[in-house]
């Protein structure tokens, strides 16, 4: 969700320079099976961080997210669908935590939620 000097690309199949985007299957016939990868890359001095949403959809339902915007270094607000945002916040230092809340539809608070911190 940090998109600022992110690059992505796929690779499926992909023997040189590296092997990419396979499925390796023990015991089955084939062995291999083409797969896509994604690679997302970023270049700059210290540490690069990414963040990244995960969104379990059923096969074939569509993607629920409309927009995701930077709102400040390690923050993104994502809106959904169906009206619901969700401001998800991460601090930058490595072993600092993540925070996700989120406002319903009708404005309404809904869910926080704060982990990861030591």
């Amino acid at each position: 969700m940090l998109t600022d000097g992110l690059e992505v690309r796929s690779a499926t199949a992909q023997t040189e320079p590296e092997l990419l985007g396979w499925n390796v299957r023990k015991d089955l016939v084939p062995e291999y099976v083409p797969a896509t990868t994604l690679l997302h890359t970023r270049k700059g001095t210290g540490t690069q961080n990414f963040l990244t949403l995960f969104l379990s959809l059923k096969a074939g339902e569509p993607n629920p997210v409309t927009s995701v915007k930077s709102t400040a270094p390690g923050a993104a607000l994502v809106t959904l669908v169906d009206g619901r945002k969700l401001l998800i916040t991460a601090d930058l230092n490595p072993s600092g935590g993540i925070e996700a809340t989120e406002t319903l539809a009708d404005g309404s608070p809904g869910r926080h939620v704060k982990a990861g911190e030591e």
